[in-house]
């Protein structure tokens, strides 16, 4: 699909691969910052997403070798996770319980919070580093 929509592109706007490449990473260090997303940072800025290898070859490469890792593990003698212990599925019979809900509703509002203080702090840090920087003779 990302292949024929880059295709599309190249034939309605005339652009051709590297062109619409170039616009791609222009967004990418427009959106993906160091402070947010500092290990995407390091991707983008080592070239993985604009390199001429297959970047969905590369996804899938990595995600098999998360399998693998799994299948070793189990080969070692680790325990099966199972997929509620892992991606938070609760068994039926605690999906009505009231206070799990209040719990697990509580935990979404810490972590929206977090996440909105971690924001405030990036933003306070990026200012103290401009005045920083006006200061400077």
């Amino acid at each position: 699909m990302v292949v024929a929509g880059y295709a599309e592109q190249a034939r309605t706007r005339g652009l051709s691969p590297d062109e619409i490449s170039a616009e791609e990473a222009a967004l990418f260090d427009r959106v993906v910052t160091g402070d947010e997303f500092p290990h995407l940072r390091r991707a983008v800025d080592a070239g993985v997403f604009t390199a001429p290898d297959d970047p969905f070859r590369f996804a899938i490469e990595r995600l098999l070798d998360g399998v693998a890792m799994y299948i070793d593990a189990l080969d070692r003698g680790e325990e099966h996770a199972a997929a509620h212990d892992w991606i938070g599925v609760e068994p039926a019979e605690l999906s009505d319980d009231r206070k799990l809900r209040e719990a697990q509703k509580a935990v979404r509002d810490a972590e929206k919070a977090l996440r909105a203080a971690r924001k405030a702090e990036r933003q306070a840090h990026r200012e103290a580093a401009d005045r920083a920087a006006r200061a400077r003779p």
